[in-house]
């Protein structure tokens, strides 16, 4: 027990355990007090209008904030706070694991309760840095450090790049580093003065770093804390490396008996899932220079996700980036190894040179790495900066503390050479990596920001070390250097906070209120994938990883072949508009499946045409503005292609330009096929500048025509009562052109060879779904026969359902009952109180056989081996509880002699 006490500040340092308590609270106060908001919601779930009022970038790094911290971890909060383990998740998919995902946290206690309030992502980052601070303090007051060495390592940690970038849950593991290398520095001081036990510590601090929901990181940092053992076990005699070794190993097996009701399920979900490229791909893969460039000067590319480059260098550089150590920490760290030559600080900067050497594949250091078990399976370059940003941390303390202690000479030179080196390593990097720097340069100040800091702050570093009189100058000189680099590193992706809480949109409540019940939704855009669950919306859409095979094959298999195993969802306003159309093409061919798993709804981004076919002319790049003042009409002949036979077009747009919305009048179009023309007009003034123009016809048109020819429409389109004229973008049609066919007549011989941008939609099919809900959120489709969640193979039985769980039944013969969710080990089901044996129905659902009459029927899940798992932590708990005991009661004997 005496680890709480010796680590008890004197009075006149509490002032430091005050600031790294109240300068999270402090950085993050104008989005807890709700003036700016950093919620993953708008621009993650994509609900809402929302989107438009972010600022340039975004606040997160990862979208699994949203995805996984949020939206699932919402749900594991809710299910908590009504009684209920949240092992199962109803909202997607047919059905999926929860807690068993890793990911959500789900039995990360007490911090995913936070989960259930609107801000719970932001109190969890903040008290998961207030952990972090107040255990790297902790550490490194355990190691004899003097306090301001120990502030200053604590709040580097505190507010480091994965801090900064990242959200939940890829930062939630990292806050337990320090207080892993804490219990094992307690260890090692009992092992050291040959008193028993110490490895008491051990065993909760690991179970939470597990229990925190990213596997990956918990790893990783487990690695490091492997180093640090051998560090500190190189400090001990001989006879003392039993007692070491074992309570490491009493430490480890009690933290990994408490943690098996997350790990059993983890590894038995793996077993039966899709795990993308963990399976081994991540061997040699290497992060982009670029990610070296970033990490140095962490504001090189600006908000976080905001721009680009032609070869996409800024945007792998974000993808690959899972944290930074500046330029001047690097600096101190180096003279950290200098100046305090410990066995530890060598010991970690060879966890460092591994680091470096794996995340770029350098060779044999890579092959080295990769020889650690399960290495391979994590996306190391990403999920290691929290363990390097920790050595980093600890060594800057070190040089603080070092030129506290010493009352040598200061060593000018080298200082100097340390200075100069990390100065031509960065001028290397910017050297390497200038066009990417260019291409934010075009539309940015922060690569001139980045590197101008760089030279200041590196420059300051030197001034002190050669200027300072005194050794106590130059350290607190230092050390206010750090705090003030670490501080405006990580405010920088907080300026993409938006500037208030955004609203949610009303298809989203349309929905909550259509009594949707056991039915789903399909979001093709808007409710992205996971926050079915966050609303409580049934919906087939999933982000998961693992991600269940049973469930991966029904949905390339009946639903969309092109679906994207981790991330089932589609964009209907991608970039590449192939992706919605695709998307939209799997929908309509296989209706009757989607209907099957018991989708509903289908929402769509407003405006999409889910259910109307819409033909798009092809065209050349290059363009430019035909103004319709300088033509009486522009007169377009458009083939149709065979699809085309037995439809009715209803509407067309164009390309247009109003010359900023100076252009006035109406704009006319006329469409005519064999004998029979109609036509439609819109006012100019309803025109965006530059985009499509959309003018729905006076009555459809049919197209009809012999089918030794192709039908062709008649197109003629001109501006009428104007005095400012618009103009028709028009593009140069595809040489040889074999596809549309698309002519144009009567124009400009320097417009010869170029034709408008058209597209024709096609009316709707009267017996397609119908669109139930338009608003400026979203469209909302309601498919017409969606199978119930419970059916029967028998049409005369009667069911009564009370939940997903629970349904009363009266049949007048034996008959199968289904159920529409994913059948998986540990479910099982009951009639009248005994147990029945689930089945697997078309690869994917449960079905149980029901004897004719009435019954009540039960379901429910828990994982497999639950003896294993269940007993396991129970006897963890009981070695913790007994061990805690024999400690407090020790600790009570000495105080009382």
């Amino acid at each position: 027990m005496n680890l709480l006490s010796s680590l008890r500040p004197p009075p006149r340092q509490w002032w430091f355990v005050a600031a790294l308590v109240a300068l999270p609270l402090l950085v993050h106060a104008p989005f807890l007090l709700g003036i700016l908001t950093i919620d993953p919601l708008p621009y993650v779930a994509r609900t809402g209008e929302a989107i438009a009022q972010w600022k340039k970038g975004v606040p997160f790094n990862d979208p699994n904030v949203g995805w996984q911290a949020q939206a699932l971890g919402k749900l594991s909060a809710d299910l908590w706070l009504s009684g209920e383990v949240p092992w199962w998740n109803p909202y997607n998919g047919a059905g999926l694991p929860l807690a068993a995902e890793a990911q959500p946290g789900s039995f990360f206690l007490p911090f995913v309760l936070l989960y259930h309030f609107r801000l719970g992502i932001v109190w969890v980052a903040v008290l998961l840095q207030i952990i972090a601070g107040l255990g790297t303090y902790a550490l490194l007051r355990k190691i004899r450090l003097t306090a301001l060495a120990a502030f200053v390592g604590a709040l580097l940690y505190e507010f480091n790049g994965t801090f900064a970038w990242h959200g939940a849950p890829a930062i939630t593991p990292i806050a337990f580093l320090p207080l892993l290398l804490l219990a094992i520095e307690h260890l090692h001081a009992r092992v050291q003065t040959d008193r028993p036990g110490g490895w008491i510590w051990i065993a909760p601090v690991l179970a939470w770093s597990l229990y925190a929901g990213f596997p990956e990181t918990a790893y990783i940092n487990g690695l490091l804390a492997g180093v640090w053992v051998l560090a500190r076990g190189a400090d001990l005699a001989r006879a003392r490396w039993l007692p070491y070794v074992r309570g490491l190993l009493y430490g480890v097996g009690c933290g990994l008996l408490l943690s098996l009701p997350m790990v059993v399920p983890f590894f038995e979900m793996i077993s039966l899932s899709y795990i993308g490229d963990h399976d081994g791909a991540f061997a040699h893969v290497s992060m982009p220079l670029a990610s070296a460039t970033h990490s140095l000067m962490p504001w090189l590319f600006g908000p976080t996700l905001a721009y680009s480059d032609i070869h996409n260098a800024v945007l792998l550089s974000w993808i690959w980036s899972g944290g930074y150590l500046p330029a001047l920490q690097v600096v101190v760290a180096l003279l950290g190894v200098w100046l305090a030559p410990r066995k530890l600080s060598f010991f970690l900067l060879g966890w460092m040179a591994l680091c470096l050497g794996k995340s770029f594949d350098w060779r044999p250091i890579s092959d080295l790495v990769n020889l650690i078990p399960m290495v391979t399976s994590a996306g190391f370059a990403r999920y290691a900066p929290p363990s390097w940003e920790m050595v980093g941390a600890v060594l800057c303390a070190l040089a603080i503390h070092a030129m506290q202690q010493t009352q040598t000479p200061w060593d000018k030179r080298r200082s100097a050479i340390t200075v100069l080196a990390v100065w031509g390593v960065s001028a290397w990097l910017l050297y390497e990596t200038a066009d990417p720097i260019k291409a934010v340069l075009r539309r940015d100040w922060a690569p001139w920001l980045a590197i101008v800091w760089l030279a200041v702050s590196i420059g300051s570093a030197l001034a002190v070390f050669l200027l300072a009189k005194k050794q106590a100058f130059r350290a607190r000189g230092l050390a206010c250097l750090l705090i003030v680099d670490a501080l405006l590193a990580f405010v920088m992706p907080l300026g993409s906070s938006g500037p208030r809480m955004p609203p949610t949109g009303e298809g989203v409540a349309w929905l909550q209120r259509s009594q949707i019940g056991f039915q789903r939704i399909y979001g093709m855009g808007p409710i992205a994938a996971n926050y079915g669950a966050y609303f409580k919306l049934p919906q087939i859409n999933h982000n998961y990883l693992p991600a269940p095979n049973a469930w991966l094959s029904f949905v390339r298999d009946s639903l969309y072949p092109q679906a994207d195993s981790i991330s089932f969802f589609s964009f209907c306003d991608d970039p590449n508009p192939a992706m919605a159309l695709n998307a939209a093409a799997a929908l309509r061919k296989n209706l009757a499946a989607y209907e099957r798993i018991g989708v509903r709804y289908v929402v769509v981004k407003p405006g999409f045409e889910l259910f109307t076919d819409v033909m798009k002319t092809e065209h050349a790049d290059g363009h430019r503005p035909l103004a319709l003042d300088s033509v009486p009409a522009l007169t377009v002949n458009l083939p149709l292609s065979e699809q085309a036979r037995g439809r009715t077009v209803d509407q067309i747009s164009v390309m247009l330009g109003n010359y900023g919305s100076t252009a006035n009048g109406k704009l006319r179009v006329q469409v005519c096929h064999a004998a029979m023309c109609v036509e439609g007009e819109r006012p100019l003034s309803e025109s965006i500048d530059n985009s499509a123009f959309a003018i729905a016809l006076d009555r459809p048109l049919p197209v009809t025509g012999e089918s030794t020819q192709p039908a062709a429409l008649a197109i003629r389109i001109w501006q009428e009562a104007a005095t400012h004229p618009a103009a028709i973008w028009m593009w140069p049609l595809p040489q040889n052109a074999t596809g549309q066919g698309l002519t144009v007549h009567a124009i400009p011989d320097e417009f010869a060879g170029m034709g408008p941008k058209l597209e024709i939609r096609y009316a709707q099919d009267e017996h397609m779904p119908p669109r139930v809900y338009q608003g400026r959120d979203m469209d909302i489709y309601e498919l017409q026969h969606p199978a119930p969640y419970f059916e029967t193979s028998d049409a005369r039985c009667q069911l009564v359902p009370a939940s997903r769980l629970r349904l009363s039944i009266q049949c007048p013969s034996a008959t199968t009952l289904t159920r529409k969710e994913m059948h998986y080990p540990g479910w099982r089901a009951s009639i009248d109180g005994r147990d029945t044996p689930i089945t697997v129905q078309d690869g994917l659902l449960q079905s149980v056989q029901v004897p004719k009459g009435k019954h009540l029927i039960v379901f429910s899940y828990t994982p497999s081996y639950r003896p294993l798992w269940l007993g396991g932590f129970l006897t963890g708990v009981a070695i913790l509880l007994l061990n805690f005991w024999r400690a407090f009661r020790n600790w009570r004997g000495r105080a009382a002699g």
